[in-house]
């Protein structure tokens, strides 16, 4: 029969062994990072876009540019009349600067209060966690938005994908409209649009 001492022992024995083993993995893992040069350098503008109908992005995450694990941001086009579709990020807030056009930003909060702001190049935002909100391109040209996200792996929730993957009868009495009428919403998120003609 074993007794509870020598058991206490094997289990400390076990545990002093496993955190020898740990330190020692810990040892070769930072002398393999020591030995590799990390960049602080990121071509944003030379990353692959991810094109829409309406524009297209291109951005940077955490895996991409691992000395800016905490930061991710990305390079957001938008067509003339084009707009980034209503979202929110349950896990970053968002920072923006605008470098070419007009676009106007709309915010929801928390307790349903919005905010219908315009910018131009050189104006810059700040959309706390969780707020929903959508941008649209209200001038002549083309519109440009650097988006910075204090978390190097942000997520986002889209109308789009909430709306297509949600119970459309739940849907359709909040909006107070037919379930028909939900028939033409994309079975995928839009992410960036146009506006549809009438």
């Amino acid at each position: 029969m074993i007794s509870r001492r020598t058991a206490l022992g094997a289990l400390a024995l076990a545990s002093s062994g496993a955190l020898a083993l740990g330190e020692e993995a810990k040892e070769r893992t930072t002398e393999k990072a020591s030995d590799a040069k990390p960049t602080y350098k990121f071509r944003l503008q030379k990353a692959k876009p991810r094109e829409y109908d309406g524009g297209s992005i291109r951005e940077h995450r955490a895996h991409d540019f691992p000395v800016s694990h905490n930061i991710s941001a990305g390079v957001v086009r938008l067509e003339v009349g084009a707009f980034r579709e209503p979202h929110w990020h349950p896990n970053s807030d968002e920072w923006a600067y605008i470098l070419e056009g007009k676009v106007r930003l709309t915010v929801v909060g928390l307790h349903g209060q919005t905010v219908i702001e315009d910018f131009e190049y050189g104006d810059a935002w700040f959309v706390p966690i969780g707020f929903g909100h959508s941008v649209l391109n209200i001038g002549e040209g083309e519109a440009q938005v650097l988006l910075v996200h204090n978390n190097g792996d942000f997520s986002t929730i889209e109308v789009s994908e909430w709306i297509a993957g949600g119970p459309k009868e739940v849907f359709a009495a909040t909006l107070d409209v037919p379930e028909k009428a939900l028939d033409k919403v994309p079975k995928k998120k839009l992410f960036i649009a146009r506006k549809r003609k009438k």
